[in-house]
């Protein structure tokens, strides 16, 4: 039963989650290699990590225009 209640209540917070971040206008991202998670504004098909700083550039195609060995393509994860 506590169980029960437990994921439930998991499950509320993770659609809270959602619908705060969707209501800022911004995605999760992160980095495959770190496992570091980014809050990023909306809006572009795929996000990079400038070199290993917290800069992140979101693009619409899968070549961004800066060179592909500064940049290190992150995962949406929600």
């Amino acid at each position: 039963m506590h169980q029960g209640y437990m994921n439930r209540s998991q499950s509320r917070d993770r659609f809270q989650d959602r619908q705060a971040r969707a209501n800022r206008g911004g995605v999760l991202i992160e980095d495959p290699n770190t496992r570091q998670v980014f809050e990023v504004p909306s809006g572009s098909n795929y996000y990079w990590r400038v070199g290993s700083g917290n800069e992140i550039i979101g693009t619409e195609t899968n070549s961004p225009d800066l060179p592909l060995h500064w940049l290190q393509k992150m995962r949406t994860i929600d």
